[in-house]
């Protein structure tokens, strides 16, 4: 199941190289920015409605915050865990380069 993520993302925002897609995009990340967005959507939306018409039930704004709170647990969860999988990716990359180096 992850693959077909993984598929789908690359087709959508990777670039096209020797007839392959490369796959430029960290999926963790991607999702956690749009939980991110969600959040703030979700809250501007309750703002603006309580400007206009005002806010008198109460779980209405439960929910509200709620959803936002959880988005953004989620999204900065996703955040972090993403760069994480970049730095220990990166790392890895320079140790095979080093190795390789050190062969020649």
């Amino acid at each position: 199941m992850a693959q077909g993520f993984r598929h789908f993302f690359c087709h959508l925002f990777g670039r096209f190289e020797n007839n392959n897609y490369l796959c430029c995009v960290n999926i963790k990340q991607e999702f956690g920015k749009w939980f991110l967005d969600v959040a703030k959507y979700v809250l501007t939306a309750m703002l603006l409605t309580s400007m206009i018409e005002g806010l008198s039930q109460w779980w209405l704004i439960a929910t509200t915050a709620a959803v936002t709170v959880l988005c953004l647990i989620f999204g900065s969860i996703l955040m972090r865990k993403g760069k994480e999988e970049e730095e220990r990716k990166a790392r890895n990359r320079e140790r095979h380069r080093n190795k390789n180096k050190g062969g020649l």
